[in-house]
């Protein structure tokens, strides 16, 4: 699956609530950094009573996932987490 550019990746990001009715709201945003980086940071609250800290570091023209952590809690206690391995990254 190819990377979408910014403006789409952007779009998505601030539709969420909009497009997928399990959300009750988001705090999302798209911070560009430089020319070519963004960040995007947040959370998504789910009906359910998750919430999702999102943190994401994005080379758009080169398609790249720089950086990134999700981590999902449940009254404020972590129950998953997924990040980069950024030391394994590195010394690949």
């Amino acid at each position: 699956m190819a990377f979408p550019p910014r403006a789409v990746y952007e779009q998505f990001i601030y539709a969420l609530s909009d497009t997928h009715p399990e959300i009750q709201s988001s705090t999302l945003r798209l911070y560009a950094n430089s020319s070519t980086t963004c960040i995007v940071r947040g959370s998504i609250w789910f009906k359910s009573g998750l919430e999702l800290r999102v943190f994401e570091y994005l080379d758009f023209p080169d398609g790249e996932l720089l950086d990134y952590s999700y981590v999902i809690f449940k009254a404020e206690e972590k129950i998953r987490s997924w990040q980069q391995d950024l030391k394994k990254t590195i010394d690949d």
